[in-house]
């Protein structure tokens, strides 16, 4: 019940683990919106731009490739409110009938870096449509991971 009726935020994108590709709509302020429904579409297309396995004389970062991206997001939300008759059931109101929808570019490289530690530095910038929605919203993200 508590998970049930539990409120949730949506935008932006998750600080915490960038690199593990989890976005709530990236065209939207962090916290833009409050439900306790979400639902969220993530559709990217990725392609190479140059593989370059290369470093920079005994420095401490080894760059191996470059990525681009085509991102699209979609999300709806529902605040799930109550009917007034009956406490115990909802009435999804905005579920799937409102949308809201960004696209971006982003660049991503991934590097080696201490001569073991894997890192990702992510550079993306976003449009969202609606009245919400940032007209250029970018971001720039760092993951290493061991």
């Amino acid at each position: 019940n508590s998970i049930y009726n539990s409120y949730y935020t949506a935008g932006g994108e998750l600080l915490f683990s960038q690199g593990r590709n989890y976005f709530l709509n990236r065209g939207f302020l962090p916290q833009t919106f409050f439900a306790r429904r979400i639902v969220n579409f993530n559709l990217e297309y990725r392609f190479p731009i140059g593989r370059v396995d290369h470093g920079y004389k005994l420095w401490p970062g080894f760059l191996r490739n470059v990525h681009g991206a085509a991102v699209l997001d979609v999300t709806t939300k529902d605040l799930g409110l109550h009917h007034p008759k009956d406490f115990f059931t909802t009435s999804i109101q905005n579920l799937f009938r409102i949308y809201y929808v960004s696209v971006g570019l982003e660049v991503k490289s991934e590097w080696t870096m201490f001569f073991y530690l894997p890192t990702q530095i992510r550079l993306g910038v976003y449009h969202g449509f609606g009245k919400f929605g940032e007209s250029i919203y970018g971001s720039l993200g760092l993951e290493a991971a061991l």
